[in-house]
């Protein structure tokens, strides 16, 4: 009867033991879960933040690209406001020159 106690004592410890390397072993698994998990998420933020900083460098070239065609636009407005005022000197000089004669 002593033995038959002492043997379910036994079985009774190796049961708990593997019930918690069973649980350590889930607890492990999860824990891997989850820093794969946490790689994955890393991962993906740092494409996030790679595309972002694509999108604000095309967004800075665009924006020069403007500028740049804005001050094109505007020194073609300067070069024929000049342009108009030169022909409307020379229309009166001519108008004058034409008139004494």
């Amino acid at each position: 009867m002593e033995q038959a106690s002492r043997l379910l004592t036994a079985l009774l410890e190796q049961s708990a033991q593997l019930s918690d390397k069973l649980v350590d072993r889930h607890g492990l698994v999860r824990y891997g879960q989850w820093c794969k998990q946490e790689v994955l998420l890393a991962e993906e933020q740092e494409q996030w933040v790679q595309r972002q900083q694509e999108l604000e460098a095309h967004v800075k070239v665009k924006r020069e690209q403007q500028m740049e065609r804005d001050r094109s636009q505007q020194q073609i407005r300067e070069r024929q406001k000049v342009e108009r005022e030169q022909r409307e000197m020379e229309q009166r000089e001519w108008e004058q020159w034409a008139r004494g004669l």
